[in-house]
């Protein structure tokens, strides 16, 4: 089916890894791989599971049934930024590891890989607000049929949680294989690895915090009167 070919592209990408010889460049070809994967997946899989999930146990949950719906256009309209966020951090990674012994080129890469981490969370913010903008009404009409603020600040929180636990999710799995080649050869220290980890993901949090108050101030705190 085209959900196990997508999975399956996925992880031929890691299985890649352990085929190629040790070296920076060998694993450029294999994120890319898992990369196009990953996008198969998010593009063709997910809209089918999402069906199905509304078709079946979430057709009597009414917030999951919603924020659901929200959180699958949301990914699929952020697929560029998800792929660019993907790459520049499986890619930045296998660089600054190889330059690990050379400061000058260590820093150079620090700093690259700090530009375009803040460029593409203020570019995620920043989309997932102009998402949250078009749906003023949707949230208006849910209030209006019965929803407490409380319920759809609620569907908002499922949402934000989900969109960014899939962002930080699918390069993830990638960076500890890789990270965990490196540390296999010598090249890296488990601290250096939990130190980018974090460095990853804590940004993402941030963005997330962000991007849900920013999302509650234009959905639910226009709506006038109620609780």
């Amino acid at each position: 089916s085209v959900s196990l070919t997508f999975f399956g592209i996925y992880i031929f990408g890691i299985i890649m890894m352990f085929m190629n010889p040790h070296e920076p460049t060998a694993y450029i070809a294999p994120t890319l791989v898992g990369l196009s994967g990953a996008v198969g997946v998010i593009r063709y899989v997910l809209p089918d599971i999402v069906r199905n999930l509304k078709r079946g146990i979430f057709l009597t949950k009414r917030y999951i049934l919603i924020s659901i719906s929200n959180l699958n256009y949301s990914i699929q309209r952020s697929l560029l930024l998800f792929s660019l966020m993907s790459v520049a951090v499986t890619g930045m990674l296998a660089i600054l590891a190889a330059n690990i012994h050379s400061p000058r080129e260590f820093t150079t890469g620090v700093i690259g890989y700090v530009v375009v981490i803040v460029l593409l969370v203020v570019s995620i913010i920043y989309k997932l607000s102009m998402e949250g903008m078009t749906r003023k009404t949707l949230f208006l009409n849910l209030w209006k049929i019965g929803y407490t603020k409380k319920e759809l600040k609620k569907i908002v929180r499922q949402e934000v949680i989900s969109y960014y636990f899939v962002l930080i999710l699918i390069p993830l799995i990638y960076i500890m294989f890789i990270s965990g080649r490196f540390i296999y050869y010598g090249d890296m220290t488990y601290s250096f690895a939990f130190l980018y980890v974090l460095s990853y993901i804590v940004p993402i949090i941030i963005s997330g915090f962000i991007t849900y108050f920013q999302y509650i101030d234009a959905v639910v705190k226009p709506i006038k009167g109620g609780k």
